[in-house]
């Protein structure tokens, strides 16, 4: 069978694009399974309270008479609560994604320019959908 070589006929600029964007994948990955793995420990922490309450327990009863008498002693009662804390989301991975999705839409509109007219077209149509889905208003 014969081997598809048709990166071999790619200018060298064209190539180099191609190795960066292979790498930017590559490092998104790498970092979508390292927070998958991590998650969600940086972004929800437990806080531990405790509370130590006294509390009357009765202890023995009997009966004098017709009346009973309840002998009660003082025993004190431990509360943990585990709550969530405040959030703290990775702003690294954030930062990360806003610059690969900024470099992404400029290698799109820099690759838009050079096609066709309908292409062009569609493309920059894509393109304003696209930032009309930010809803920036």
């Amino acid at each position: 069978m014969r081997p598809i070589l048709f990166w071999k006929t790619w200018t060298t600029l064209y190539q180099r694009l191609f190795w960066v964007c292979s790498t930017f994948l590559i490092v998104a990955l790498v970092s979508l399974w390292i927070s998958n793995l991590r998650s969600p420990a940086p972004v929800l922490t437990a806080e531990h309270f405790q509370e130590l309450e006294p509390q009357e327990i009765p202890v023995h009863v009997f009966h004098k008479g017709t009346t009973p008498v309840t002998i009660s002693a003082e025993n004190y009662l431990l509360f943990d609560r585990v709550l969530g804390g405040d959030l703290q989301p990775n702003l690294q991975a954030s930062y990360l994604f806003l610059a690969l999705l900024l470099t992404g839409i400029i290698i799109l509109l820099s690759v838009l320019t050079t096609m066709t007219r309908f292409w062009f077209y569609m493309g920059m149509g894509l393109f304003i959908l696209f930032v009309v889905s930010f809803r920036l208003e």
